[in-house]
């Protein structure tokens, strides 16, 4: 389980995900406006880029909690095979 804050600094988007047992941050974001020039083109490019990197970071942490919890349960199957039944 995890805890999602979001917040708006100065204009400034940032995410940061925490684990709910250790508390410990596992996924830190910010935007990050590399150019700061007048150029539209160029603010949407960086937008884009950064987007994209958010999205990034949130599927492999997603990936990483599908491996966790398919190794959980691949174990927790494994240990219900080991019962015999009557005698």
């Amino acid at each position: 389980m995890f805890h999602i804050y979001a917040s708006l600094e100065d204009q400034m988007p940032t995410l940061k995900v925490i684990d709910a047992e250790s508390q410990k941050v596992i996924l830190f974001w910010q935007y990050n406006p590399k150019n700061k020039s007048n150029n539209g083109t160029q603010h949407k490019e960086n937008d884009r880029k950064e987007i994209q990197h958010l999205f990034k970071e949130l599927i492999l942490l997603t990936c990483k909690q599908q491996a966790v919890n398919s190794r959980v349960f691949s174990c927790l199957e494994a240990d219900d095979t080991d019962f015999t039944l009557g005698s």
